[in-house]
């Protein structure tokens, strides 16, 4: 259903984007609504090059509270935005400043998201009944489109409700339901299961023991100390009843509570409910269970009994291709990797950029979220692609404290969510990237007129004769190797090659910085240069990463957003 609505929608855009946007330099898109102002982008068609941005499929972003408003009052919008995070990337940052128009896509009072257009100067549209055309192709398909979408994210709600409340009642449980939801994934991935029934073992190892919370931190206490739980405890068959009983009715959870009731079942039928006819999941989520009860909730961490115990039961209690799985499991997740600091380095954003390159294929970026942090363990949310699985290594960068930090890393899990990486080397670099679209004048000038200078006491004359040595120039892209700017032909004095002296005084930094004229183009009125920086001292190195860092902190500030 969602594929084939999609079609028509993207058939649509195909035929009617020539008839009413030619060539011009456009972006198309839709987006659903899933709680408040949170919206998912389905896609973004970019019209001047016929393609679809692959990197802003399914990615949930944040609606201004402005804009929002005026979905509650009227159908249709036009809006100027400015720097603003929450559009740019959905367009690959083309645009600094844009319009969006947005028309709301209702059906039966509800608010099922809207269409966008994104330009960069205003569009007449000379034929409206063909455009209101191209508009009906989407109200009559965003239903369906809508469903299928909000279902799956409907589903991560629950499940983070109830998360919270297993990790506020007790870490411990919380913790082994992440580890098994770690463990079903690995021996999932082994065995070769799609996506959609590795996604059904997340949910189901994330929910499988959240009927404890009705019980109290003593009585858990106890149930850890008898080892492997004790088989006669009342208390295991009644979180069975408890998990039940939490979704009941729920419709879309229903297929998950399934499985995770399964989880202290056999192929014996010596378990609970006494089933013996069970399907993989089924005994990938009974094996990786019992593996962290006596990996972990023991205290045993003793691997080569609990290899025995499965090798021992296998077609007895276990399936044999889940346990020869698990056995590879068991080493690649609990053997393999140690628990090592994560370098004591203090993360200053979540943003993490993942870099593959394949043996003979093309470089691949994606850039993600740091959602957890164990040891070396990096948990990442990012869109998964079918390139990057377990065993992949990566370059990564992650933003610290102070720069970025240059890492390799291997993956080691793979999820609907993203992936979990180890890093297994690390290095800090003072080169990097890191750039960020700005606007805003400095002045430059050449180096072997402006460091002898420097060397004196800046008293206010000196001042005085340094600014007349230096020219007006404006930045367009400043990154921590170098800067991309404009200056005004009257003010064009230099060169390709020239090694000058370039002083920013900007976000409560003052740096003089020497650099060397790498490239020039020549306009009417403007000539732009490309400077790369000199290897520079540490000191000066932070200054440039601390004036990137919190001129991307300020975007969402300086950034503006009215209606036309």
């Amino acid at each position: 259903m969602e594929i084939f609505n999609l079609e028509i929608i993207k058939r649509a855009i195909n035929i009617f984007s020539r008839t009413l946007f030619q060539n011009k330099e456009l972006f198309i898109g839709l987006a659903v609504n899933l709680e408040g102002t949170s919206f998912l982008n389905i896609f973004t068609f970019d019209n001047l090059n016929k393609e679809y941005f692959e990197y802003s499929e399914d990615v949930v972003f944040e609606v201004p509270q402005k804009m929002y408003d005026v979905f509650e009052e009227r159908r249709e919008s036009n809006f100027r935005i400015t720097f603003s995070n929450e559009f740019s990337f959905l367009i690959n940052n083309r645009f600094d400043n844009f319009i969006i128009k947005t028309i709301l896509l209702p059906e039966k009072g509800k608010n099922y998201g809207f269409f966008y257009l994104i330009y960069k100067d205003e569009i007449v549209f000379d034929n409206k009944d063909v455009f209101s055309r191209f508009i009906s192709i989407f109200e009559k398909n965003i239903d369906a489109v809508y469903f299928n979408k909000y279902s799956k994210y409907s589903i991560n709600a629950f499940v983070k409700n109830y998360l919270m409340l297993l990790q506020n009642h007790s870490d411990v449980l919380y913790e082994h339901s992440l580890r098994v939801a770690d463990l079903t994934n690995i021996i999932g991935s082994l065995l070769g299961l799609d996506e959609e029934s590795l996604y059904k073992l997340q949910i189901a190892s994330f929910i499988h023991d959240i009927g404890y919370i009705w019980f109290s931190e003593k009585a858990l206490e106890e149930l850890f100390d008898l080892q492997n739980g004790n088989e006669k405890n009342p208390m295991i068959s009644m979180h069975l009843k408890r998990l039940e009983e939490m979704f009941f009715g729920n419709i879309l959870m229903k297929p998950y509570v399934d499985l995770a009731l399964n989880h202290h079942e056999n192929m014996a039928g010596t378990g609970y409910y006494k089933k013996k006819n069970l399907c993989i999941e089924d005994n990938i989520l009974i094996v990786a269970n019992y593996i962290d009860e006596n990996m972990v909730l023991s205290g045993n961490q003793e691997t080569e009994s609990i290899i025995e115990y499965l090798e021992k039961n296998v077609g007895k209690l276990y399936d044999k291709n889940v346990v020869n799985a698990a056995i590879e499991a068991i080493k690649i997740y609990y053997t393999e990797f140690d628990n090592g600091k994560f370098s004591e380095l203090t993360l200053k954003s979540r943003t993490i950029n993942l870099r593959y390159e394949g043996l003979g294929e093309e470089l691949i970026e994606l850039t993600g979220s740091i959602e957890k942090v164990l040891g070396d363990t990096l948990y990442v949310n990012v869109r998964t692609i079918d390139q990057i699985n377990i065993g992949s290594i990566l370059k990564v960068k992650i933003t610290t404290k102070d720069f970025p930090l240059i890492a390799k890393a291997q993956v080691i899990l793979k999820n609907p969510y993203g992936y979990v990486i180890k890093i297994i080397e690390k290095r800090e670099t003072k080169k990097s990237k890191l750039k960020v679209f700005w606007n805003f004048e400095f002045l430059i000038g050449y180096k072997n007129e402006i460091t002898p200078l420097l060397k004196e006491k800046l008293t206010p004359v000196i001042w005085n004769v340094l600014k007349s040595k230096m020219k007006p120039a404006r930045c367009k892209v400043f990154g921590a190797e170098g800067i991309i700017f404009s200056i005004n032909q009257e003010h064009d004095i230099f060169k390709k090659d020239d090694v000058v002296i370039i002083y920013i005084d900007k976000i409560g930094e003052e740096i003089f910085i020497p650099a060397s004229l790498i490239s020039k183009k020549k306009g009417l009125y403007y000539t732009e240069y490309e400077a790369k920086f000199f290897e520079l001292p540490e000191r000066l190195q932070s200054a440039i990463y601390r004036i990137i860092f919190r001129r991307q902190s300020s975007i969402r500030k300086i950034g503006s957003i009215y209606e036309l």
